[in-house]
């Protein structure tokens, strides 16, 4: 929310300017990733919601063109962005082994 006013991932994505976001190396892959990048940008927000008081959304995007490809939120704010996404990567991969494992 902004200012009591709810606002989209989208929204939220376009309010970010281009100097904000950070190149790392490639931390996970989605299913649209044809090709064999090894980079991918991220940023994070902290964000006030309504339920849940203060969120850490990451947002990560192959390339500074491009619409975001996956956003995770934490209520952990002492971690850092990477370190997030590396977790998610982790437990992606869990998720896709009980899911095949079925």
């Amino acid at each position: 929310m902004r200012k009591g006013k709810r606002v989209s991932i989208k929204e939220l994505e376009a309010r970010i300017p281009d100097n904000f976001w950070q190149k790392t190396a490639q931390v996970y892959k989605t299913m649209e990733d044809k090709n064999e990048r090894q980079e991918q940008y991220f940023v994070s927000k902290i964000i006030n919601m309504q339920q849940v008081e203060k969120v850490k959304k990451v947002f990560t995007r192959a390339f500074l063109e491009e619409d975001i490809v996956l956003f995770v939120g934490t209520n952990r704010l002492d971690l850092y962005a990477q370190d997030i996404l590396e977790i998610y990567a982790q437990l992606w991969s869990i998720e896709i082994f009980f899911r095949d494992f079925k």
